[in-house]
């Protein structure tokens, strides 16, 4: 006895390709990731937007960075202390807000996360849970 997937066929008879399944193309990405912030935005709309505004202002120090090396270079060159001074005091201070920025940024967009995907699973699970069962189909009555 042979363990062949097709028994069909007679001895010595080439066996037939088993074709898959064909299975259905997944939906666009973009209009799927529309669909994603709208649940999120219907369930949290509050966290959804500190999360976005945080990580938009998380940018805000980086960017200020450049300007106070700008800055602090500009003095050392012109031998100006005072100008020195203050780039040195804004390097401290967007490299602190950039670690407390991000840190909080962060923690609440990993809130949100957690939060949608709750609710995506959830949202998941009831729509399988809509969808009759095949048993019907299995039963010879």
């Amino acid at each position: 006895m042979t363990s062949s997937p097709d028994r069909k066929n007679a001895p010595g008879t080439p066996a037939t390709p088993v074709t898959p399944p064909k299975i259905d193309p997944l939906p666009p990405a973009l209009s799927s990731m529309w669909r994603l912030c709208k649940l999120g935005y219907r369930h949290e709309p509050r966290l959804m937007l500190v999360a976005f505004v945080l990580s938009q202002l998380a940018a805000l120090p980086d960017a200020l960075l450049a300007l106070w090396l700008m800055l602090l270079g500009k003095g050392v060159l012109e031998h100006r202390p005072a100008l020195m001074q203050g780039a040195a005091i804004g390097l401290a201070l967007s490299a602190a807000a950039t670690w407390f920025l991000r840190t909080v940024s962060t923690r609440v967009q990993r809130r949100f996360r957690d939060r949608v995907t709750i609710v995506l699973e959830s949202h998941v699970a009831r729509l399988q849970a809509s969808i009759a069962t095949i048993a019907h189909q299995e039963r010879p009555e």
